[in-house]
C-alpha cells in the first residue's frame, strides 16, 4: 500500500487491488466477467495513467473511485459506493476531491441509463 498518501478523504488503492474488499465493491458498478474485472484491476496497478482511491471510515472501505487521466481530461472509470452507504453523497464527494485534486480542464465518464442522472 502506498503507506501515507492520503487526499483529503481519499486514499490510493495503487497496491491493494488484490484484497477481496476492493475486488468485492469493484464490481458493484461494472458488469465484468472474472477476467474483464482481474484486467482492469491489473490496469490500476501497472498503469500510471489510471489511478484508483477508496473512501474509508474506521477501516471500513466506503467506496472506491478510478480514473484515468490523459493530457488535461480526467476520465471517471468506475465508480462505486458501498449500498448501506448509497445516497448520502459519498459518490459525489469522491468525485469533487479528485477534481480539487487534479484540476482537470475536461471531466468524461461513460455511464448507463440508470446513473446518468447522478453527473
Amino acid at each position: 500500500m502506498e503507506k501515507g498518501l492520503d487526499i483529503g478523504m481519499l486514499t490510493a488503492l495503487r497496491d491493494r487491488t488484490h484484497e477481496p474488499e476492493v475486488r468485492e465493491l469493484f464490481e458493484f458498478p461494472a458488469d465484468l466477467d472474472p477476467e474483464q474485472l482481474g484486467a482492469a484491476l491489473e490496469a490500476y496497478r501497472d498503469d500510471l495513467a489510471s489511478e484508483l482511491y477508496a473512501y474509508e471510515e474506521e477501516g471500513e472501505l466506503i467506496g472506491i473511485v478510478g480514473i484515468r487521466t490523459t493530457g488535461d481530461t480526467m476520465e471517471i472509470r468506475h465508480l462505486a459506493v458501498s449500498p448501506p452507504y448509497r445516497e448520502m453523497g459519498y459518490g459525489r464527494g469522491q468525485i469533487l476531491e479528485l477534481i480539487e485534486l487534479k484540476k482537470p480542464e475536461r471531466i468524461r465518464a461513460e455511464v448507463d441509463e440508470e446513473a446518468a442522472g447522478f453527473y
